[in-house]
């Protein structure tokens, strides 16, 4: 961000710039994903089961 402020004579400018940068992640492969959402609730009810035992 940047702000300048020009004075000349009696009249006054003002400058405003800014830059905004956006960037996005790497995609996943859907397939990839919902496998490894599959492990997750696998390891969850697995370890649900050994606390119940």
């Amino acid at each position: 961000m940047q702000l300048t402020l020009f004075i000349q004579d009696t009249v006054a400018r003002i400058h405003y710039s800014s830059t905004l940068s956006v960037t996005t992640g790497n995609n996943i492969p859907e397939p990839g994903s919902i496998a490894l959402l599959g492990l997750g609730m696998i390891g969850l009810g697995l370890a649900r089961r050994r606390r119940q035992s």
